[in-house]
C-alpha cells in the first residue's frame, strides 16, 4: 500500500467527480482569461487606493477647515479680549481725576 500524500487529493477528487481540471495545462483561452482576471484584480486595487487617497484627502481638507475656524475663533476671542482690556485701560485713565475729586470732597466734609 502506498502512503498518503496531499498531492493525491486533487487527482483522486478528479477521478471521482470525472472533472479534468486537475491535469490539464493552462491554455491560451485560460491564460488570457487570467490576465483579464488579473487586470480587473489591479484596476479594481488602484479604484479603491484612489478613492481611500480621496477620503483622507477629504478628511485632512476638513480637518484644516476646522483647525482654521477655531484658529479664527480664537483670534476673535483675543481680539476682544484685547479690545475689553484697552477699553478698561482708557477707563481707568479717565477715572482717576473723578475719583480725587469725589475723596477731596469727602475730605472737605470730614474737615
Amino acid at each position: 500500500m502506498s502512503a498518503y500524500t496531499p498531492a493525491m487529493v486533487p487527482a483522486y477528487h478528479s477521478a471521482m467527480n470525472g472533472n479534468k481540471f486537475f491535469h490539464e495545462p493552462p491554455t491560451a483561452a485560460s491564460s488570457s482569461t487570467s490576465v483579464e482576471n488579473l487586470s480587473l484584480s489591479l484596476s479594481l486595487s488602484l479604484s479603491l487606493s484612489l478613492s481611500l487617497s480621496l477620503s483622507l484627502s477629504l478628511s485632512l481638507s476638513l480637518s484644516l477647515s476646522l483647525s482654521l475656524s477655531l484658529s479664527l475663533s480664537l483670534s476673535l476671542s483675543l481680539s476682544l479680549s484685547l479690545s475689553l482690556s484697552l477699553s478698561l485701560s482708557l477707563t481707568r485713565v479717565f477715572l482717576p481725576p473723578f475719583d480725587r475729586q469725589r475723596n477731596s470732597v469727602d475730605k472737605e466734609e470730614k474737615g
